[in-house]
């Protein structure tokens, strides 16, 4: 059996580029283009937390902080 999940062409070009920084132990990663947007990741126990509405069409890029 094969199953098929219809994805537009608009869909997969939405991608937003997001920035990161610490907080301790935590990266949390913002969108300027979603303002109520925040992806938090503790690396050392693999915890990710995310708040606010997010448009699952949308691709959130994230680049580890430096």
């Amino acid at each position: 059996m094969q199953v098929v999940f219809p994805i537009t062409e608009s869909a997969l070009q939405m991608v937003h580029r997001c920035e990161s920084h610490r907080e301790g132990e935590w990266i949390i990663y913002t969108c300027q283009d979603c303002p109520n947007y925040e992806r938090r990741v503790q690396p050392s126990t693999g915890l990710v937390q995310v708040k606010g509405a997010t448009n699952y069409a949308i691709d959130h890029v994230h680049n580890w902080p430096r």
